[in-house]
């Protein structure tokens, strides 16, 4: 990726290998059409001719002849952006293109040989172990691109360009691929789009968020799978994409390889041969080739797409009415219909829609599609479900979870790994079913059939063919044409691929309405994103906290992290001034390789959000996956959230004491790979830590009294110690660190003896109880006990 510089010769650019000086942001050139929609005609004189650019932006900024002659800000759907000219009475001049292109044209060949070297390598390589190579074209300048390359690159009958049609593209796209299909006249162009117009899913999803973005999945992905596999007469195919992606288009794009293989759709492996290149080599490139441009790019679109896109703001959306008023309304018109929110007048109405509130929401609440159509209800014995279907769809979808039978009019067997289930499903009425699912282990070793047998009603409940599932299933089991007599394919093998949608049913992730009633909600859980804490920050913090923070290993993300982390673990001040707890002083002298600091900050750590969460929902001797982690997490949460706060916690396990030496989390390897955790308890609990968590216990108990009483609350039994009481707030030693009675006793009989200012225990005459000294604190325990108190 080069730099460039202004060249006054051309009225254009220079590509440069050197950096004083030079320009890296994102480059594009400006045509009439985009200042006249602007209103910069009122004040520059420039000819209406569009076969050439007038000047330069940059994001926000208008170059002309390398001076900065204006600005935009702002703008929204039916408000105009606010223009300001820096210089008036100017006359433009187009850009000498074809004298720029042949000042460039060293640096550009260099490029573009290297891009076609790629090409014809990834071609090379992977010849044989591909059923299709093809050009992911969007009518956009960067597939425009991309398929030149490949045109040049590659024998014609070697691959195809697949155009997927959301069905809401920009009117010019369309007329664009018609330039295109004529100027590439020797290739195979196929179309691909969803089975329903995008009015219509609009109207069945609600319209696309920020965060429930199924327009992706439902008009673009999963469309391509289901065409190339019909095109190739083979389910499970192998193919690779030519695709138009660039590291500057986004933040995660940046991190892609030039290929890359996905490993959730075989067929959607992909080769990026642009990956690299800014948008001043892309467009010379076009310049220089003289390629065909959409001319929705000269209208002054910056990116060519979806008319209506919850990603998308500012001037673009107000270019798009201005151009597209009758195509755009189509959607405005349903986010109007379809909001629930009341105004009182059209001005809130279209500030509500210019602000992007509609696309804020992360679920039905805030549409008029929300819907609950199935509610479940969780006990140790049993998972009951009331489901609102008039199908009976369940019996196909449940057998991509396992074998499947019946026995009778109601009572049906499920085999999953190794066990068998017996359930029954009843209509209570024509509308309504009811299932009864008993549970051999009070939940504790089924939450992953829990959460894939609760997605088999939702399925068929929510379901409305919309292909997601079936482009999901690589081996062609599912089938979602209108005439299917079956729905899933009795040669099902039960990957659980089409479970790994959000929720099961991408259309459930878009209308539910959140759950309410007895459940506390979640919050706070994503602290440490998905980086945990390691135990050699500890280290590294202990040996110079006051200057930990202006030198360090850390990258970037992973500063907020570790400072919520020592925050919670009582180590870190809440001020600003980042310094050293009282506590914090006392676990350092203990020093970080000492295991009972570390039980102590996670005493600290579990009555804070997410480490609270993970000591009351992950229990001893049951092994966890990834998937059963985040079954356990509330249907409220994100996914991508839920993917944190899992792999945080097991990176917590896996890179500190806490999961593999306190037991917590003991980390289950395969090479690299975690597969599974599982608690254990402390082997070797130190008695006076366990003195802390008795205090840290009653005091916390005591704080969520409603009387007040705390005395009364540093009064208590083994026996409630050993009952986990899950409406207690107070986190127990027997809880936290997996103790059972016997070792308990011992410890609080020798507390009891050595530690008498601060406890008191009978276990005589069938008595077990602890008296702790309320006239004392957990900070005294610490202080006194661990060496804060020289």
């Amino acid at each position: 990726m080069y730099k460039y510089e202004w060249d006054l010769e051309t009225g254009g650019y220079l590509l440069t290998t050197t950096t004083q000086g030079a320009v890296g942001k994102e480059l594009r050139p400006v045509y009439a059409l985009e200042l006249d929609v602007l209103g910069f005609d009122k004040y520059w004189t420039y000819p209406k001719d569009i076969s050439k650019p007038l000047l330069w932006a940059e994001n926000n900024l208008y170059y002309y002849q390398g001076e900065i002659v204006g600005k935009v800000w702002g703008g929204s759907f039916s408000t105009a952006p606010t223009i300001e000219c820096l210089t008036y009475d100017l006359t433009l001049n187009p850009v000498d293109i074809r004298t720029m292109v042949a000042k460039n044209h060293v640096i550009l060949d260099a490029i573009v040989h290297d891009a076609l070297i790629d090409i014809y390598s990834v071609y090379q390589k992977y010849h044989d172990k591909y059923d299709i190579f093809y050009v992911a074209f969007s009518g956009g300048k960067d597939s425009v691109v991309a398929l030149d390359l490949v045109h040049r690159a590659l024998p014609k009958d070697e691959y195809i360009v697949l155009f997927g049609d959301t069905d809401m593209e920009l009117p010019d796209t369309y007329k664009f691929m018609k330039v295109v299909h004529e100027y590439y006249h020797d290739i195979e162009f196929k179309e691909c789009r969803a089975p329903f117009s995008s009015v219509d899913s609009w109207n069945i999803f609600g319209p696309p968020a920020r965060r429930v973005r199924w327009c992706c999945s439902v008009h673009k992905t999963a469309p391509q799978i289901l065409f190339l596999r019909e095109y190739l007469g083979k389910s499970n195919f192998k193919g690779m994409a030519f695709t138009g992606i660039r590291a500057e288009e986004s933040q995660a794009r940046s991190t892609y390889e030039m290929v890359s293989f996905s490993k959730k759709h075989s067929g959607q492996d992909s080769c990026h041969p642009i990956l690299n290149w800014n948008t001043a080599e892309l467009y010379l490139y076009i310049f220089a080739n003289n390629l065909p441009m959409n001319i929705a790019y000269k209208k002054g679109c910056q990116r060519v797409g979806c008319l209506v896109c919850p990603m998308s703001s500012g001037r673009h959306e107000y270019i798009k009415m201005c151009y597209y008023h009758e195509d755009m309304m189509k959607y405005l018109n349903i986010i109007k219909d379809t909001s629930s929110k009341t105004f009182d007048n059209d001005r809130e109405m279209i500030h509500f829609i210019d602000e992007g509130g509609w696309n804020g929401r992360n679920s039905g609440r805030e549409i008029k599609l929300g819907q609950t159509l199935m509610t479940d209800e969780l006990t140790t014995h049993s998972l009951q479900l009331q489901v609102k279907t008039s199908n009976n769809e369940w019996k196909d979808w449940i057998k991509t979870v396992g074998i499947f039978s019946q026995l009778d009019d109601i009572t049906y067997l499920l085999s999953y790994n190794d066990a068998t289930y017996k359930f029954t499903v009843m209509r209570r009425d024509e509308n309504t079913l009811d299932v009864n699912l008993p549970l051999s282990n009070t939940g504790k070793s089924e939450i992953y059939f829990l959460s894939l047998f609760k997605n088999v009603f939702r399925k068929a409940a929510y379901c409305k063919k919309c292909g997601v599932c079936a482009a999901e299933c690589k081996y062609g089991f599912i089938n979602m044409s209108p005439d299917a007599s079956e729905i899933v394919n009795n040669n099902c093998i039960h990957c659980h691929q089409c479970h790994n949608i959000n929720y099961g049913c991408l259309l459930y992730d878009s209308i539910k309405l959140p759950s309410t009633g007895k459940e506390k909600k979640m919050t706070g859980l994503d602290r440490y994103l998905t980086f945990g804490f390691r135990k050699d920050w500890l280290v590294e913090y202990f040996k110079n906290p006051e200057k930990y923070w202006e030198s360090n290993d850390l990258g970037s993300k992973m500063v907020q992290p570790c400072k919520k982390f020592l925050r919670d673990a009582g180590i870190l001040s809440e001020n600003k001034n980042l310094q050293l707890t009282d506590q914090g002083k006392c676990l350092q002298k203990l020093g970080a390789s000492n295991i009972e600091t570390w039980a102590l900050l996670l005493i600290n750590l579990a009555y804070t959000p997410q480490m609270n969460w993970y000591v009351r929902n992950i229990h001893p001797n049951t092994t966890y996956t990834a998937d059963d982690m985040k079954s356990l997490l509330s249907d409220d949460i994100k996914p991508s959230v839920k993917n944190n706060i899992v792999d945080a916690c097991r990176n917590i396990m896996k890179n500190t004491p806490i999961g593999t030496e306190l037991g917590l989390g003991i980390p289950f390897m395969s090479g690299i790979t975690m597969k599974f955790l599982e608690r254990k308890e402390w082997s070797s609990p130190s008695s006076k830590v366990i003195l802390y968590c008795l205090y840290k216990y009653a005091e916390a108990n005591a704080s969520d009294d409603d009387n007040g009483s705390r005395n009364s609350e540093f009064k208590f039994t083994l026996t409630q110690l050993l009952l986990e009481d899950q409406a207690k707030v107070g986190i127990s030693p027997t809880q936290l660190f997996s103790l059972n009675k016997n070792t308990m006793q011992r410890i609080l009989e020798g507390l009891a003896i050595e530690y008498s200012e601060f406890i008191s225990t009978s276990f005589t005459h069938d008595l077990d109880n602890i008296d702790l000294n309320a006239d004392k604190t957990s900070n005294d325990v610490m202080m006194q006990l661990f060496g804060g108190n020289d």
